[in-house]
């Protein structure tokens, strides 16, 4: 902090957090929330109809309140160390527990695995933390520039 900042002052504390009175620093208080925090995610294998214009990828979704926020990726995230990652629209949360075929011709999906991702991190253009599923254990980190396409996702084993 610079000197010529005032000192933020405590007014109180959220789990443990202090909770202080400078707008600049709530953002930091939420992240800090943020990660004792876990949501349910899942890996779907999204396999397309011949012919359609994007391939067969890969789906993962993390539970973001009523919403499973999702991004594409072209190859299986836990064998991959590195990867660009697509942002798509919000899902229905039905996709936590849901295998088969998509409506409207959109193929079907099935479950590489799915578990808890406890989260460190989780900013609008920034979300790390680990992913513990049924079979694997992996620590993934997700960012990208302001409004900016795509995301890079780097990951590794646990």
């Amino acid at each position: 902090m610079r000197q010529d900042q005032p000192t933020p002052k405590i007014v109180g504390h959220v789990s443990n957090v202090p909770v202080l009175t400078k707008e600049s620093h709530v953002e930091n208080v939420r992240h800090e929330l943020a990660k004792s925090a876990a949501r349910p995610f899942v890996l779907l294998k999204h396999d397309l109809p011949e012919g359609s214009t994007i391939g067969s990828h890969w789906d993962l979704m993390i539970q973001d309140g009523d919403h499973l926020a999702t991004w594409r990726l072209e190859s299986d995230l836990f064998q991959t160390h590195e990867q660009s990652a697509e942002r798509l629209d919000s899902h229905r949360l039905d996709y936590l527990t849901y295998e088969g075929p998509i409506s409207g011709n959109r193929g079907s999906v099935r479950q590489v695995d799915q578990g808890e991702f406890r989260i460190q991190l989780w900013s609008e253009n920034e979300i790390s933390g680990e992913l513990h599923g049924q079979t694997n254990k992996t620590f993934m980190r997700m960012s990208c520039s302001a409004n900016s396409t795509p995301w890079l996702l780097n990951a590794r084993s646990l």
